[in-house]
């Protein structure tokens, strides 16, 4: 190559030239499939994927930093993805696991649901989604009735949680109460009902 301090891997079929097929620049950056590298290990490809086949169970990727001290894995342990991360000491700990069927458990290694949350150090569990825009919303969605919402919203200087529902016509939806400082606040045309069947719109 005509590039300075520049070391070029080929390989060849039998005396027949073949490209390059990995390089490392002056820089210490380790080019696979290019030759401009623009990080310490750039690997360029149609479908790139990089393997770790281990020999038993488990199988990480480990990151750390020098200051502050911390180390973070990704790894593969039997079937299930888990991410791991430790501080100044060498305790490992568990954040999130990904089991094979899809549960996800964060804090938990044995997720009883699709999402399973747990505090590890024994605090309240707190679920906190943030905007910059003045609302938030946790959607409940199936593929028959539609979309059920319940969100944080502002209204001129109040704050409150709202509760929104399927229309009648499943096409949209529709406020059906809030709270607020002042309590339960139901639009107007809702009402609360009181009914001796499991379904209160069947008779």
């Amino acid at each position: 190559s005509t590039r300075e301090a520049y070391l070029a891997f080929h390989t060849h079929d039998a005396g027949v030239g073949s490209g390059e097929r990995m390089c490392i620049d002056k820089s210490g950056q380790v080019g696979i499939g290019t030759a401009s590298p623009d990080r310490l290990i750039h690997a360029a490809g149609a479908t790139p994927i990089l393997k770790i086949d281990s020999t038993n169970n488990e199988g990480y990727v480990q990151f750390v930093t020098a200051s502050p001290s911390n180390t973070f894995y990704i790894g593969l342990v039997n079937s299930d993805i888990i991410l791991q991360s430790s501080g100044a000491s060498s305790t490992t700990s568990e954040n999130l696991r990904i089991k094979p069927n899809g549960r996800v458990g964060i804090g938990t290694a044995s997720p009883s649901g699709t999402l399973s949350i747990a505090d590890p150090n024994g605090d309240n569990v707190t679920l906190v989604l943030h905007t910059s825009a003045t609302t938030n919303y946790i959607q409940l969605s199936d593929s028959v009735n539609a979309h059920t919402y319940i969100g944080k919203e502002n209204s001129g200087n109040l704050s409150q949680v709202a509760f929104y529902a399927s229309t009648s016509t499943g096409n949209g939806t529709g406020k059906v109460a809030h709270f607020d400082y002042r309590g339960l606040v139901l639009p107007a045309g809702k009402a609360i009902s009181f009914s001796p069947h499991d379904d209160p719109y069947s008779s």
